[in-house]
């Protein structure tokens, strides 16, 4: 039987998106720790997607004063 291994240190995605005219900002941050290993590639795909919808968010706000 496998033993599941567990995530000791913190671990901590960050990604940031900023438009200059207009001014715009956002920031998606997850950080954990004491997971399962197996978990890593499931949070991080799923931290992509969760950015990937804000990205496309602040980019449509933002092309709109174009």
């Amino acid at each position: 039987m496998a033993k599941a291994m567990r995530i000791k240190g913190t671990v901590k995605y960050q990604k940031q998106i900023a438009t200059n005219d207009p001014d715009a900002y956002a920031e998606v941050t997850l950080q954990f720790e004491g997971l399962m290993e197996s978990r890593l590639a499931e949070l991080r795909q799923l931290f992509n997607q969760f950015f990937a919808e804000v990205e496309g968010i602040v980019k449509e706000d933002t092309s709109l004063y174009v």
